[in-house]
């Protein structure tokens, strides 16, 4: 959406009140007489009478501007593609990109039920052996972040669980995991995969959405 982080002065998409800094805690004092690194926080503290509630037409306007003075205009970091989707109202609708929604989100669920939850799906007993496989593999040159041990995945960053979506699950999973939940998870692997994709064909957009439609409609239990 080409806005601000959520800690910025102007973060929220409803409105542009301004938040403010929040004043230091006890502790947070206390760690800075010690010289230690303490990051201000910013919250909204009081209501700004000036504050106006955001329109699809104004915050286009504002991106124009942004772009134009090559800084932020109350939030707004300049324009974005999706004002161009017909019908769409910048203020009014907020987007889940596949960063969070499916890498943290998705993966990080379930990793957490494979692993923690009890059931027939639970891999948690081949863990050593998932773990020298993983770690053994080397990656290709543009993954950035080396993926690390599975029984860590609680810590693991957004570019580790895509790896693992990717390219480490099918492999990894077709040994230990059991062939339904595996082809359950397969489902989401080509759906993600195709539209990840560079370029997609019409086809492969219908496949995507096919495969997603069934995804969605599995029956865990």
């Amino acid at each position: 959406m080409n806005f601000m982080r959520h800690n910025s002065k102007y973060a929220c998409h409803t409105c542009e009140q301004k938040s403010a800094l929040l004043q230091l805690t006890a502790e947070e004092m206390k760690a800075k007489h010690e010289s230690k690194k303490v990051r201000r926080k910013r919250g909204y503290v009081g209501i700004d009478k000036d504050a106006k509630l955001r329109t699809h037409e104004r915050i286009v306007k504002q991106g124009r501007e942004a772009l134009r003075r090559k800084k932020p205009v109350k939030g707004v970091k300049g324009p974005t593609c999706i004002q161009t989707v017909p019908g769409v109202d910048l203020s009014a609708v907020s987007y889940a990109e596949y960063m969070h929604a499916t890498c943290l989100g998705v993966v990080r669920f379930f990793l957490n039920l494979w692993i923690c939850v009890p059931g027939p799906w639970n891999i948690s007993a081949h863990l050593k052996d998932i773990d020298k496989v993983v770690l053994s593999v080397r990656p290709t040159g543009d993954v950035t972040r080396r993926i690390g041990p599975v029984s860590d995945f609680s810590t693991w960053k957004a570019s580790e669980c895509r790896q693992l979506l990717l390219f480490f699950s099918v492999v990894m999973l077709s040994m230990y995991l059991p062939e339904r939940y595996f082809q359950h998870w397969l489902l989401l692997v080509i759906g993600v995969s195709l539209l990840l994709s560079e370029k997609i064909s019409n086809t492969e957009l219908a496949i995507a959405e096919n495969v997603l439609n069934k995804y969605n409609c599995f029956v865990f239990l």
